[in-house]
C-alpha cells in the first residue's frame, strides 16, 4: 500500500487490509467495506451453492436483492476461533 506523504496512517486499516487479502486467498471469499476480523464474509461468486455448502460448514445466507438474484451470499468469519 503506497500512501502519499500528506495522508496519515491508520496502521489498524492497514492490518485489516493484510487480514482481509489472506482469507480471501486461503478462504475464497470477499470481505466487505468496513470489515473486520470475526465478521461475515461475502462468498465469491465463482463458489457454487453447493460448493459452498460443503466449504463453509457454518452455512451461509443469501441476501434478498431487488433483482431476485442470489449473488449476495454471506457466511461466518470461516477461520477457527471466530
Amino acid at each position: 500500500l503506497l500512501y502519499p506523504a500528506t495522508t496519515g496512517r491508520n496502521f489498524d486499516e492497514i492490518l485489516r487490509v493484510v487480514d482481509s487479502l489472506q482469507l480471501t486467498a486461503v478462504e475464497k471469499v470477499a470481505t466487505p467495506a468496513n470489515w473486520t476480523a470475526g465478521k461475515d464474509c461475502m462468498v465469491i461468486p465463482s463458489i457454487s451453492n453447493e460448493e459452498a455448502e460443503t466449504k463453509f460448514p457454518k452455512g451461509f445466507k443469501v441476501a434478498e436483492m431487488p433483482s431476485g438474484k442470489g449473488y449476495m451470499r454471506f457466511t461466518p468469519d470461516p477461520r477457527e476461533g471466530y
